[in-house]
């Protein structure tokens, strides 16, 4: 970075203090070039879009999995935590969700979007559900609302880095497992979250605005047909200045039962 020629702008960013954390998911994100990247922060339950130098362009509100720590297995209702890729962003406002025992709902359980990362069984997508945002609740999924899924595909192009970073809960349960996950900061000035916060327990009862619930089930995902596919623009839209970050909505009732998609993917 510092010989990149545009070290001033580095160093308003994210990037040298991911260098420290961890320098490999840097290497990755360095690599990519021009592209953004996205950093979804488990612990503050929020998603950033940042510049090729690492300074916030966006920030959304998130719903991601009911249990604490990375994926293990199918069906553990886990969102798994590392340094992955866009594979590619499809039209998915008529995919369904089947659950693990062949129960299929209505369409629109994905939103209008959904990011598939190079990685099996998660995404980035809408919801059914909006009250669900801010809420440990999915089976593994990274939710936004509709309309922040929108915006965000504007910016996204194929081969974009995404970095899933545990909060401190995850990290306990992580390290309990011996299957530790590296921990990056999302905003300059803010340290990185460390282990040991909260008891090492993957189904805690809970309390606060992020619930977990200790029943089984995986978000499958659905097998998208060529005609799904939607053409990520090789040069993405430019980002506004960041903009604040949409309140969380609060938890109202308990969300329905999630929808089914067109053939799900399997583990």
């Amino acid at each position: 970075m510092k010989k990149s020629g545009a070290w001033e702008k580095y160093d308003q960013g994210i990037l040298p203090q991911m260098a420290v954390d961890a320098p490999e998911y840097c290497e990755k994100v360095l690599q990519a070039g021009d592209s953004r990247f996205i950093i979804v922060d488990k612990g503050k339950m929020k998603l950033f879009l940042y510049d090729r130098y690492g300074n916030i362009e966006k920030s959304y509100d998130i719903a991601c999995a009911k249990n604490y720590g990375s994926r293990r297995q199918a069906w553990d209702s886990r969102t798994t935590e590392g340094c992955f890729k866009v594979d590619g962003v499809f039209e998915s406002s008529k995919w369904r969700f089947t659950d693990q025992w062949g129960n299929t709902g209505n369409p629109g359980a994905y939103g209008p979007r959904f990011i598939r990362l190079n990685t099996p069984a998660i995404g980035i997508h809408g919801t059914g559900s909006a009250s669900s945002i801010g809420r440990r609740v999915s089976h593994g999924c990274i939710r936004l609302t509709n309309s922040n899924i929108l915006e965000l595909v504007k910016y996204v192009e194929v081969g974009m880095p995404v970095i899933i970073s545990p909060g401190p809960r995850d990290m306990a349960v992580n390290l309990k497992e011996n299957n530790v996950k590296l921990s990056v900061a999302t905003e300059v000035g803010v340290p990185k979250f460390e282990p040991g916060t909260y008891q090492a327990n993957p189904y805690p009862s809970g309390g606060g605005r992020a619930p977990v619930a200790t029943e089984e089930g995986a978000e499958e995902l659905p097998e998208a047909g060529a005609e799904t596919i939607i053409e990520v623009n090789e040069g993405a839209q430019s980002a506004q200045p960041a903009q604040p970050a949409e309140s969380s909505a609060p938890a109202p009732a308990p969300e329905p039962a999630p929808t089914p998609a067109p053939a799900a993917e399997n583990d």
